[in-house]
């Protein structure tokens, strides 16, 4: 956060303690057992060995604590186009 001037707080889940309590993770049984290779790529990504994959989620949370944006895809292709995000972000920055 220091190196890019990040305003905003970033969580990560690497442990994904948190992530399947929002329903926010999934693991792929089949993956898991057709490929070593993808399991053993998912352990060095994650520094983990849970083999759970986190779904892309992007909130923005008032200093009220309530959600005013929410985006969740469970394709991890999909991303959130960032204009989209800036204009939530203009919309939330001025409550």
């Amino acid at each position: 956060m220091d190196k890019n001037s990040v305003t905003y707080q970033l969580v990560s889940d690497p442990s994904q303690e948190g992530a399947p309590a929002f329903g926010l993770a999934f693991r792929d049984e089949q993956a898991m057992q057709g490929s070593e290779r993808f399991r053993k790529l998912l352990e060095e990504a994650s520094g983990e060995g849970h083999h759970i994959l986190p779904v892309p989620a992007v909130y923005l949370i008032g200093s009220d604590g309530v959600v005013d944006f929410l985006y969740v895809n469970p394709d991890h292709r999909v991303r959130l186009a960032p204009e989209i995000l800036l204009a939530a972000a203009r919309v939330h920055s001025e409550k």
